[in-house]
């Protein structure tokens, strides 16, 4: 708009100019050594016009031939720039859709046609990585730190080879590496505190946890988990060196944290107990039960009025279980208890929503043995125990601590699997008894740890 503005400007000054000359005519005379020109001044004007106009015709004439080889060299540079990201775009598809072979050529052809040496080099490794080179993949991802801009994408890198050869203190110093440039980053900061975990620097672990908080790289719900595991674990460690104190302190620290983190509630009742202080032992209990009914729980909480007169303990029991209304563990431990003091009706109404037609599972081998001592204890007829017992061969196993991730086996909760070393992979579950009886096989369990009673020691440990 503005150029076209300045045509029509210079075309009226010129169309004024020659109506001008045509209005006042006159002759222009120059006298120049011995020569005498005259002409017009119309004639002149154009003459002089066409002169600027030739010269102006010449100027830029010598600019395109001055010009051209760096034009030339910028228009092959662009050339070669589109042909290279060309073969690095087609290289990341060729990464994505787990072709090899055609990841490293195209990495090759955007490596020799691009100047910009990251984009290339991380192609590089993502094919090597595709082709299973990780010493190839590794050498690209340490030229890669040497970029600010793809420091960070290398550290993840280099973290995910030293994981796959086993070597935790290289991943474990890049993990650190990562975190610290980018500790908003949630993955780097999962695995800093995973392999902080597994080395047992649960301290450094706990204050990793500090750090996410600050800048939301983990849920809160994550956060509280990792926190009470952490904690547990250095409460265990305070317990092994013989500092109780310590240890219920920290106990009590993971159960706040956690209030359903069934280990925690249970160490630190059983310590709680053993310092005489039945109260606070029973209040971790309650809190613990409200949200995670286990099996130790209720053993662990009659232990801490074994030398109360027995229905002051059945009182306590059924408080227990009005926590929470109608669970499993509540109503098996409850009728436990009914059939030692000889409450068999009382029994049988805690056990018929397990064992009825509208039973939620069927009856694993606990529930039949409970039943089995139900029938022998109110009838005294070894034949109606006998059908339980039979029944017990094919029901499924007790529920039990196993790997969520590769299903093995243990006697107690531990943060990492000691098979697959998963972090807070083991869980409370029910097992079908053939793959409750290979997975004690392949973890060396001891049958009962699986097929019998929760595993606890007299001081309710699990």
């Amino acid at each position: 708009m503005i150029r076209a503005v300045i045509l029509f400007v210079a075309l009226f000054a010129a169309a004024l100019g020659a109506a001008w000359l045509a209005d006042h005519p006159g002759q222009l005379a120059i006298d120049w050594q011995g020569w005498r020109i005259e002409a017009p001044v119309a004639v002149v004007a154009i003459a002089l016009a066409l002169i600027f106009g030739l010269l102006a015709v010449i100027y830029r004439f010598w600019l395109w031939l001055a010009r051209s080889p760096e034009a030339m060299n910028r228009n092959r540079t662009q050339k070669r720039e589109r042909q290279g990201y060309e073969a690095l775009t087609k290289g990341l598809v060729a990464v994505a859709a787990g072709d090899a072979s055609q990841a490293r050529t195209l990495a090759r052809q955007a490596e020799n046609l691009l100047a910009s040496p990251p984009l290339t080099r991380l192609l590089s490794a993502q094919a090597a990585q595709l082709d299973g080179d990780d010493v190839a993949a590794r050498h690209y991802f340490e030229e890669m730190l040497e970029s600010p801009d793809t420091e960070f994408l290398a550290l993840r890198g280099l973290l995910n080879t030293a994981l796959r050869e086993g070597d935790r203190a290289s991943a474990l110093d890049y993990a650190s590496r990562a975190h610290r440039a980018r500790p908003d980053a949630n993955w780097a900061t999962e695995a800093l505190f995973d392999l902080q975990a597994q080395a047992g620097l649960w301290k450094d672990a706990q204050a990793t946890l500090a750090d996410a908080g600050k800048q939301n790289a983990m849920t809160a719900e994550e956060a509280r988990r990792r926190k009470a595991i952490a904690l547990h674990a250095q409460a265990l460690v305070a317990e092994a060196d013989g500092d109780r104190r310590r240890a219920i302190k920290l106990f009590g620290q993971a159960h706040e944290a956690e209030p359903g983190f069934v280990p925690a509630a249970v160490d630190g009742a059983r310590l709680l107990l053993a310092a005489r202080k039945t109260r606070r032992a029973a209040d971790m209990i309650e809190r613990c039960w409200r949200e995670s009914p286990h099996p130790a729980l209720a053993d662990l909480y009659q232990a801490l009025w074994a030398d109360e007169k027995p229905g002051y303990v059945m009182q306590r029991l059924e408080g227990l279980h009005d926590l929470k209304p109608g669970s499993r563990e509540g109503r098996m431990a409850l009728a436990r208890r009914l059939i030692d003091v000889h409450r068999f009706d009382d029994a049988r109404a805690q056990l018929a929503p397990l064992v009825g037609k509208d039973a939620p599972t069927e009856p694993e081998h606990r529930l039949c043995r409970l039943m089995a001592d139900l029938e022998e204890g109110q009838s005294g007829q070894a034949a109606d125990a006998r059908e339980w017992l039979v029944q017990l061969e094919a029901a499924p196993a007790d529920p039990a601590w196993a790997c969520a991730e590769c299903g093995a086996v243990t006697q107690n909760w531990a943060s990492h699997c000691g098979t697959c070393a998963g972090f807070d992979t083991i869980t409370w579950q029910a097992l079908p008894e053939p793959d409750a009886k290979a997975m004690a096989t392949a973890g060396n369990i001891p049958a009962e740890a699986v097929n019998g009673a929760p595993q606890t020691d007299p001081e309710g440990r699990h």
